[in-house]
């Protein structure tokens, strides 16, 4: 959090999220070439993380529902909830790419 804080309110001035998300995944990708980036988000104010991701999950809420109205190419909805969901996706993720290398 404090990270976040620093970047927004005393590097760059107060910018959004969604312009903090971009600055992050684009300096990752340039630092390191043929990255590609994956964000979790089970609310709209995810979406700048989202949106911003090659590979966006949307990780179903403790009642197991999610957030319908989020709607981005290749969103990849989970089939559990919090970390666990997340982690089964990125695991999925990672065998996929192992193959199609």
């Amino acid at each position: 959090m404090y990270y976040n804080y620093y970047i927004t309110h005393h590097q760059a001035g107060s910018v959004s999220q969604n312009n903090i998300v971009k600055i992050l995944l684009d300096y990752y990708k340039r630092a390191q070439e043929g990255s590609i980036t994956t964000g979790p988000g089970d609310s709209f104010i995810d979406l700048p993380l989202l949106q911003n991701a090659d590979y966006p999950v949307l990780v179903q809420k403790e009642d197991g529902s999610c957030e319908k109205s989020i709607r981005i190419d290749n969103l990849i909805k989970t089939d559990g909830t919090g970390p666990a969901g997340w982690n089964r996706e990125v695991m999925k993720l990672i065998r996929m790419m192992r193959v199609n290398k």
